[in-house]
C-alpha cells in the first residue's frame, strides 16, 4: 500500500487515474481530496486529472510511475551426494526477476564468496564438497536465499591382496581384501576375451587356478561411485605327472629306478627323507644295491614338488652249497638263500624240476646246474661227477669166480663183448646188463687159455680192448 498526494488548487472536479502501459489511463477514484491510498497488485502509472467545464480543457497532473516488485520465493533441490567427476544439474524458473541472481559457495572449512555460476539454469561439478547458495537480490522486497549442499563421495581405496602370486597346480591361493563396503564387491576372473564374474559380495575367497589367471575385482562406494578395479595374476606352474614303481632286484644285480614322466623335470634322488645325502641327479638311477632300501625322488617343476618313496627290495639269490652223492646214480643239491619254490635246471635238457635230486647222472660228465626261486633270482653250480676207472682182471678161476669188470656198473651207456683166440663172440651184452662172465660158452665149459674183451662206455666215450687168462684149478 503507498499514498499518492496531488495539489490540484481551486478544481472542483478530480479524477484519480492509473495506466498499466503509461498510455491508456483509467479512473480509479473521483474524491476530491490532496491524496489517495493505493494498495498495489503491479506496477502502473498513475495521474490526477481536472476534469473540464466545456469552456477549458482537462488538467493532467505529471505521470507517476510506480514499480510493485513481487516478492520471489524458490527451493533449491535437496542436499546430494555425487561421485568425484559427476555433475549435478539445477533448474529453476520465476515468473519474476529480481535485481540479479547471486551464487556464492563455501567450502568445509571456508566462508562463503561469489561463485562464477549464473543464471537459473546451472551444472555444479565440485572437486571436493560444497555448500552453494542462491540468493534473489530485490530492490524493495526483502532478499530471499536457499542452499544446496554437493557432497562429493569419498570413495576408499580398493586393496586387493593374494596369499600368493604363483603356485603349482592345484594349491590354493587366497584373494582377500578390506574395503568397507563388502556387499557392493565383484570378483572376476579372466577368460578368453575378458572377465567374467563368479562371486560377489564376499571380502575373501580361495581359488584353485589351473591355469596361470587373472582375477579382477570391482566394488562401488556408499553413494554407487565405482572404486578403482584392481587385478592380479596367479602364475600357475603345471603340476607334475609322474608314475613310479618298486622294484625288486637280486642280490648282486644292478636296479635301476627309471621314473615315468617330463625329461624337463628337475630329479634329486637320496636314500634320506630329509635329503641329506644326494645319491643321484638325474632322471634314471642305476645303481647295485647291496641291501633293501626305501629311495626318495624329488621332482620339481618350476614352484611344483613332490616326493615319491619307491622301496628296492633285494632278495637273497638261491645258491647251491653242496651236492651229496646218495647212490644209485644219484645227487642231492643242498641250498640256501631264495624264496621258494626253487626250480633246479640240470642243464642236461630235461625239463626243469622243483626236485634237488638229481638222478640218473652220467658218471664222469659235468652238469651246470642252474637254480632259480621265485621272484627270477638265480645262480649256477657246477656239478662235476666222478669218473670211475674200470678195474679189468688178467686172469679169473672159473671154478671159483665170475670174470668181472669192477665199477662197469656205473655206466648204463656201454657194451661189452667176449672173444675167443679165433675171434669168435663168446658173449656180448650191455654193461647195465652184465654182472660177470662164467667161463661158458652155449652150456660149455671153456677151456683154460686166454680170451680177448672189448668193452665201449659211451658216458666217458672211452673202449678198453685187452686179453685175460681163465684157468680152471
Amino acid at each position: 500500500e503507498f499514498t499518492v498526494s496531488a495539489n490540484y488548487g481551486e478544481a472542483t472536479i478530480l479524477n484519480w487515474e492509473k495506466s498499466l502501459d503509461g498510455e491508456n489511463f483509467e479512473s480509479f477514484s473521483s474524491e476530491l481530496t490532496p491524496s489517495q491510498k493505493v494498495v498495489a497488485d503491479k506496477s502502473a502509472y498513475y495521474r490526477l486529472s481536472s476534469v473540464g467545464t466545456g469552456v477549458c480543457d482537462a488538467v493532467f497532473s505529471n505521470v507517476v510511475n510506480v514499480d510493485v516488485e513481487e516478492n520471489i520465493v524458490f527451493e533449491l533441490p535437496d542436499d546430494r551426494l555425487i561421485c568425484p567427476g559427476e555433475s549435478f544439474e539445477i533448474m529453476l524458473s520465476s515468473t519474476s526477476s529480481p535485481q540479479q541472481w547471486i551464487w556464492e559457495e563455501k567450502t568445509l572449512t571456508s566462508d562463503y564468496s561469489l561463485s562464477n555460476l549464473s543464471g537459473l539454469h546451472v551444472a555444479l561439478q565440485p572437486s571436493q564438497s560444497m555448500t552453494y547458495r542462491l540468493t534473489a537480490d530485490m530492490k524493495v522486497c526483502e532478499d530471499y536465499s536457499d542452499e544446496i549442499e554437493i557432497k562429493v563421495d569419498e570413495i576408499p581405496v580398493l586393496n586387493l591382496q593374494a596369499s600368493a602370486s604363483a603356485i603349482c597346480q592345484g594349491d590354493v591361493v587366497a584373494l582377500t581384501t578390506d574395503f568397507p563396503y563388502g556387499n557392493s564387491l565383484v570378483w572376476e576372473e579372466s577368460i578368453s576375451g575378458g572377465y567374467a564374474p563368479f562371486e560377489t559380495s564376499t571380502l575373501g575367497i580361495s581359488v584353485t587356478p589351473q591355469q596361470t589367471t587373472s582375477y579382477r575385482l570391482s566394488a562401488t562406494s556408499e553413494a554407487g561411485c565405482p572404486a578403482e578395479a584392481k587385478e592380479v595374476t596367479i602364475q600357475v606352474d603345471k603340476a607334475i605327472e609322474v608314475s613310479i614303481e618298486d622294484l625288486f632286484v637280486c642280490e648282486g644285480d644292478e636296479a635301476v629306478l627309471s621314473p615315468i614322466g617330463n625329461d624337463a623335470y628337475s630329479y634329486l634322488w637320496s636314500d634320506s627323507e630329509a635329503f641329506d645325502t644326494i645319491l643321484h641327479t638325474e632322471k634314471v638311477y642305476a645303481f647295485t644295491p647291496s641291501q633293501s632300501t626305501v629311495y626318495h625322488l624329488s621332482v620339481k617343476n618350476g614352484l611344483c614338488e613332490r616326493i615319491y618313496s619307491p622301496v628296492v627290495t633285494v632278495s637273497p639269490i638261491p645258491k647251491i652249497i653242496s651236492a651229496e652223492d646218495i647212490g644209485n646214480k644219484s645227487f642231492l643239491l643242498h641250498t640256501e638263500g631264495g624264496t621258494a619254490p626253487l626250480m633246479f635246471d640240470f642243464g642236461d635238457g630235461r625239463t626243469p624240476t622243483t626236485s634237488n635230486v638229481l638222478d640218473n647222472v652220467i658218471y664222469g660228465k659235468t652238469y651246470n646246474v642252474t637254480v632259480s626261486d621265485d621272484l627270477g633270482c638265480s645262480s649256477s653250480f657246477v656239478l662235476e661227477t666222478p669218473t670211475y676207472e674200470l678195474v679189468i682182471p688178467d686172469v679169473f678161476n672159473a671154478n671159483e669166480q665170475l670174470w668181472y669188470v669192477d665199477n662197469l656198473d656205473k655206466y648204463s651207456n656201454s657194451r661189452v663183448t667176449i672173444y675167443d683166440r679165433i675171434g669168435r663172440v663168446l658173449l656180448e651184452m650191455d654193461g647195465s646188463d652184465f654182472s660177470g662172465w662164467d667161463g661158458t660158452y652155449n652150456g660149455h665149459l671153456m677151456p683154460s687159455t686166454d680170451y680177448w674183451y672189448e668193452i665201449n662206455v659211451g658216458e666217458i666215450d672211452m673202449q678198453y680192448i685187452g686179453h685175460f687168462t681163465l684157468v680152471r684149478f
